[in-house]
């Protein structure tokens, strides 16, 4: 039986795992941006809902609102299985073209929040 293939430049260098592992930390904290998003923490109300006392409300539309969740759930699975793809990179030294894809998409994503958010 032969021995599987690395590929046409082999596994990748420690310094390209290295890499892996900072953008794996990366990934983790723009997740965990979307997750707030979301979220909403402090209970913040729109504008138009008057119910706001201290002066500070989201300055959005109910439909804007609502892509900005949609928006961000999309945006925490990518970032999700972008990291989780950065682990395997890390270990293993292969399917660095899909960490490179996901990571891509998943900032495609959070730059189309903050599109929805400012239109």
């Amino acid at each position: 039986m032969a021995p599987v293939s690395e590929g046409p430049g082999g596994p990748a260098s420690v310094g390209w795992r290295v890499a892996s592992g900072v953008l794996i930390l990366l990934l983790a904290f723009v997740v965990l941006v979307f997750m707030v998003i979301v979220i909403n923490p402090d209970d913040i109300p729109r504008c138009d809902d008057g119910l706001s006392s201290e002066g500070e409300c989201f300055d959005v539309t109910e439909t804007q609102r609502t892509l900005q969740i949609v928006v961000s759930i999309v945006g925490s699975v990518v970032g999700a299985l972008a990291a989780l793809a950065a682990l395997y990179f890390t270990v293993t030294g292969r399917r660095g073209r899909l960490v490179l894809q996901l990571t891509g998409a998943t900032f495609a994503v959070g730059l189309l929040l903050v599109i929805v958010g400012r239109t």
